[in-house]
């Protein structure tokens, strides 16, 4: 896990250089290298910028240090040739196989690093070296004899990358941050900042926050060539999308077996490593599966685990933590969070992130990776996939209900409804669900049959200032139509892929990418392979929902006599879930302050003051859309951003 940059430019500046590579550093603080491609077309590679000269091509590598912990392992990598360079940012796990397959078509390895597979695989294979790898990643491979810069992000966007292009500029990065330093400019992106303000998305589209850097969508590729300088030229591709045909002759038995085969292999190459890895545990089915299953296979492995937990917290999960930390013989910690120390963190945070985010459990994750960080651990696996992939959230089970319907099986959707209605933590929300998908769904038919909706001031949510973006147009949502599956008989599967890579993980993987790397760990996601997750997609929807309303069915079933039957049982879902309210609560001074003191032109803050400020006081009242406001306030107070 590392940091990487590069640029592309007549004249590169060597301060510039140093400024990104010192602002990529927590994502690698155990080495750092650059290579400069000269105009005359010879080749720098340092670790000291002062042998530095005149360049049209720069490459920067932050080393976070996992496999291969020796100098051989160290970036830019070369071939033996000097013709293909790489600076690389992730994990391939089965570079094993591939190594082994390149083998016996003449190639040679210098290292036991999987960079220095990755780049032999490229050099094979070119782009369709992408659907042999197994990992996370995102890495850029430069081809000296083409004057070619091949630039790729893993199949679900687990690493990020992100970039600048002019016709004389081409910037890449791991992060913004370094990229704001190449713009004259830091102005906001008003289309993206409604998208967030009002429907709470930031990650699902290839446009940033930032006017001018933008990121490389999931599963996509990017050619850029700079044989002209004054014309540099890029070429965009999609290389994954996920290939789901319903498997409708399986039997549960045999989908049961398949997962439990594909789980354990997942684990098995998510554990390659050459320093000790830990778990995130949060006591949910997910992250307590991939603790036991680690145990399950390797018995005597010394296991430290990390978790979160609120005292006097009605949503607190410790007592399943323990049940697992317990029965697995683990090594567990837990970090206790103060209401007050959200404050004294928040700056850290909100830079930490780079854009705003959708709420203070972002904060719980923070607070975990700093306790792995204090305890001398360097990977850890987490569980984040598993609800958009196995239908962990509550809104797949209503959903289900509606396709029922739609497919004329009334019966059944209502023994599945009121099976759902008896579950403590559901029987709440039943109605009020039924009621926020029909109004979800007429919206959606109002825009299709409203194609000219940019002026409908109707749709700008009260606390925002209609006039400011009046002009505004429903991005996402008409994104998000045309992205979606549009057959009504398949609503569930719809609403997975659609979370998968549209609404919901997209923003869920930022967060832990720059959670974990701001305090330079490399979190790991077994849920996330393209073949466990084109398995589970396939199945038979009943098979993942089942007849009583139990989400996660097939998985819990596959794991039975491995994650502690008490919590395969669990029926509510809480994860690293803060007492958010009381956080805002003892902000409200802080609050108050913020928000009387701004004036941005894209807020209503006579509602603002009226809806939001005189309910600081009322936890039973408060608003969760307080976070946004607030947080878009800071965020543009300590990045110094300019706004239309």
């Amino acid at each position: 896990m590392c940091g990487i940059a590069g640029i592309i430019s007549q004249n590169i500046n060597k301060d510039k250089v140093k400024e990104i590579a010192n602002l990529l550093s927590h994502r690698g603080p155990d080495d750092k290298g650059f290579l400069f491609l000269l105009h005359n077309n010879s080749i720098i590679k340092t670790k000291n910028l002062d042998n530095f000269d005149n360049s049209k091509l720069a490459l920067i590598h932050r080393r976070l240090s996992i496999i291969d912990l020796t100098e051989s392992g160290w970036q830019p990598m070369s071939d033996e040739t000097n013709s293909f360079f790489i600076v690389f940012n992730g994990e391939i796990y089965n570079y094993l196989e591939i190594k082994k397959e390149l083998e016996t078509k003449g190639y040679t390895f210098f290292s036991k690093s999987d960079t220095e597979v990755l780049l032999k695989c490229y050099i094979e294979y070119k782009e369709n070296c992408l659907n042999k790898l197994i990992g996370m990643f995102a890495f850029a491979i430069l081809d000296i004899k083409n004057n070619e810069l091949f630039l790729a992000r893993d199949f679900f966007g687990i690493k990020p990358l992100y970039y600048i292009y002019k016709p004389n500029l081409f910037s890449f990065s791991s992060e913004i941050r370094p990229l704001l330093t190449l713009l004259n400019t830091k102005k906001i992106n008003k289309q993206q900042l409604y998208e967030y303000l009002a429907n709470n998305l930031t990650d699902y589209h290839y446009n940033t926050l930032i006017k001018d850097i933008n990121q490389l969508e999931s599963g996509s590729f990017l050619k850029v060539n700079f044989t002209d300088l004054n014309n540099i030229k890029i070429i965009k591709q999609k290389y994954y999308t996920p290939k789901i045909e319903e498997l409708k002759d399986i039997t549960f038995q045999e989908a049961k077996n398949k997962i439990r085969e594909l789980f354990f292999k997942n684990i098995e190459l998510h554990l390659r490593s050459d320093v000790p890895i830990g778990t995130c545990l949060s006591g949910g089915i997910d992250s307590s599966s991939i603790v036991s299953t680690i145990k399950y296979l390797y018995p005597n492995v010394e296991l430290h685990t990390f978790s979160f937990v609120v005292d006097n917290f009605e949503l607190s999960e410790e007592k399943y933590i323990d049940i697992v930390v317990k029965e697995k013989n683990l090594i567990g910690h837990k970090v206790r969070v103060k209401d007050e120390e959200l404050i004294s963190d928040i700056d850290d945070l909100i830079i930490s992130q780079e854009i705003p985010f959708g709420s203070t459990s972002i904060y719980a994750q923070y607070r975990v990776f700093k306790l792995i960080k204090e305890n001398n651990i360097k990977v850890v696996l987490d569980g984040q996939g598993a609800d958009e992939i196995l239908a962990g959230y509550d809104g797949y089970s209503y959903l289900y209900i509606l396709e029922l319907i739609k497919k004329n099986k009334l019966f059944q959707a209502f023994n599945f409804a009121y099976n759902l209605s008896k579950n403590p933590t559901k029987k709440n929300m039943f109605k009020l669900a039924l009621k926020l998908i029909k109004r979800k769904l007429l919206f959606f038919l109002y825009l299709k049959n409203n194609k000219n909706n940019k002026n409908n001031l109707n749709l700008i949510p009260p606390y925002l200032n209609k006039e400011y973006f009046k002009n505004i147009s429903f991005d996402y949502l008409n994104y998000f139509i045309h992205h979606r599956n549009d057959n009504i008989y398949d609503l569930v599967r719809s609403e997975l892929k659609n979370t998968l890579f549209i609404t919901s993980l997209p923003n869920l993987l930022r967060y832990e990418d720059r959670n974990s790397m701001r305090f330079s760990i490399e979190s790991r996601v077994p849920f996330l392979t393209p073949e466990f997750t084109e398995f589970i997609l396939s199945l038979p929807i009943n098979y993942i929902i089942s007849s009583n309303g139990v989400t996660k069915y097939i998985f819990r079933e596959a794991l039975k006599g491995i994650t502690p039957d008490k919590i395969l049982e669990r029926k509510d879902k809480i994860g690293f879930t803060p007492p958010e309210k009381r956080w805002l609560f003892h902000m409200k001074n802080y609050i108050t302050n913020l928000l009387q003191t701004s004036n941005l032109p894209f807020f209503n803050y006579s509602y603002i003051k009226e809806h939001y400020i005189k309910n600081l006081e009322n936890l039973d009242t408060l608003d969760f859309t307080l976070w946004r406001i607030i947080n878009t306030i800071k965020w543009i107070e300590l990045f110094n951003l300019q706004i239309d």
